[in-house]
Parts: structure tokens; C-alpha cells; sequence
């Protein structure tokens, strides 16, 4: 197995299969509305998706200057970065 510092120094393409953040099993069987949000990341095309940590956030990287499709609920906090 590698290291977490050996796969974020791979293309970014790499992560889905092994970054993986151990906290998502039992918290997306908990909260599958969680699990929901990474799942709807990905269809919108994120090249990496994850929770944050034991699940203070969920995230979604992407390659190109898009708005994804997700629709929070109202009662969500969702920010959309960039970097330039």
C-alpha cells in the first residue's frame, strides 16, 4: 500500500482508486444522504470526490470551470471555489 503523500503526488485521476478516507463507510450506512452528495459529484463529473475527514464536508474536484448540476438541499451550506 502506499503512502497518502505518495498518491497526492500522482495525477489527481489516480485518487478515486486510492485515496480513500476510511470514515465514508460506516458514515455513508449512518447518513446515506452523504453518500448521495459524492455520488452526485462524481455524476457531474468530478475527477476526485471525498468527505472531509470524519465528514465535516464533502468535496469534488474537477477538471474544467464548471458549475456542477448538485442541487443542495436549502438547509445545506455548498461553496464552488476556484483556482486559478
Amino acid at each position: 500500500s502506499k503512502s497518502i503523500k505518495e498518491i497526492i503526488h500522482q495525477p489527481i485521476s489516480t485518487w478515486k482508486r486510492e485515496l480513500i478516507n476510511d470514515f465514508e463507510k460506516p458514515i455513508f450506512i449512518k447518513y446515506p444522504e452523504i453518500k448521495a452528495i459524492k455520488d452526485a459529484l462524481y455524476n457531474d463529473g468530478a475527477v476526485y470526490a471525498s468527505m472531509s475527514g470524519s465528514g465535516s464536508s464533502v468535496f469534488g474536484i474537477f477538471e474544467k470551470q464548471a458549475e456542477p448540476a448538485y442541487i443542495a438541499p436549502v438547509n445545506y451550506f455548498y461553496k464552488i471555489m476556484q483556482t486559478l
